[in-house]
């Protein structure tokens, strides 16, 4: 996914076709395809002493600091780094961030939050380093890689960016969790029962709702964050059983919820507080 502080719509195609044919398999350790987030290259300013130990090795490309330039944050899922690459020159820096990143939320502050196996990563964007690594209150168990690994996967900034939302993917139980970190305290505060394997999580407009894309239950969660209480829709337009699965979302400037099916078709959703209403 291509993220940047505005709104999602706007660059949602063509990129999200080509996850959504990466995205999924018939064989379950297939991979996950790289996800990918923009940020503005940083400007140089004096390095402060850090209270933590560095993670990331010693970059081998330069990117150039030129504060005009778009640098994309683009994760391993296979390894443990993300990268920061620049698209033009094609220069980029490897940062371990933890094993098997998935998926990126870039917040202000030059901060992003990456779901990773091991917890979500804490990452500062102008020093390209990674502050803090905040384990999952789920017990996930063993680390492990691979498309149907357990661990974060959706992962989401509120809108002021005070919190950061996360679906955690728990193998061979019937629901997943989204949870909840306060990004001042670094600690996890909350967590809400999802569908199965969140492969996507978005934020309503006001920061009101939180909405969980569950690939394998063919559902999307929308909690409330005043109560933390769910509903959920099944969205299932092709049936179930087949590969025409939620996957990435959008909230579009009216409030509605696009849905990609393998680019076959959309599905529009309209959540709100009182009521939640399919039309094609």
């Amino acid at each position: 996914m291509l993220l940047k502080n505005h709104s999602f719509l706007t660059i949602w195609t063509p990129l999200t076709l080509l996850l959504l044919l990466i995205g999924c398999g018939s064989r379950p350790d297939a991979a996950v395809g790289s996800n990918i987030a923009a940020t503005a290259a940083p400007v140089p300013t004096p390095s402060a002493p850090s209270t933590t130990p560095a993670v990331s090795p010693k970059p081998t490309n330069t990117i150039p600091t030129d504060a005009s330039e778009t640098i994309l944050m683009v994760t391993h899922s296979k390894s443990d780094y993300i990268s920061f690459l620049n698209p033009v020159s094609g220069s980029f820096e490897k940062l371990i961030v933890g094993q098997s990143p998935f998926a990126i939320a870039e917040g202000p502050n030059h901060r992003a939050y990456v779901s990773t196996a091991e917890g979500i990563a804490v990452v500062d964007t102008q020093l390209r380093r990674r502050v803090a690594l905040i384990p999952y209150q789920a017990d996930i168990g063993k680390i492990e890689f691979g498309e149907y690994r357990p661990g974060g996967m959706g992962i989401a900034v509120s809108p002021d960016g005070r919190f950061v939302y996360v679906g955690v993917y728990l193998p061979g139980r019937s629901k997943s969790q989204l949870e909840i970190m306060d990004t001042e305290k670094l600690s996890i505060t909350g967590s809400v029962t999802v569908g199965i394997r969140p492969f996507d999580v978005v934020t309503s407009l006001d920061g009101l709702e939180v909405y969980s894309i569950d690939h394998d239950s063919y559902s999307v969660t929308a909690i409330d964050l005043a109560s933390n209480k769910a509903r959920t829709l099944e969205v299932a337009p092709y049936g179930r059983g087949g590969f025409e699965k939620p996957h990435y979302a959008a909230v579009r400037s009216d409030g509605r919820l696009l849905l990609p099916y393998q680019g076959r078709a959309s599905s529009f959703l309209t959540l709100s507080a009182a009521s939640m209403r399919r039309s094609r």
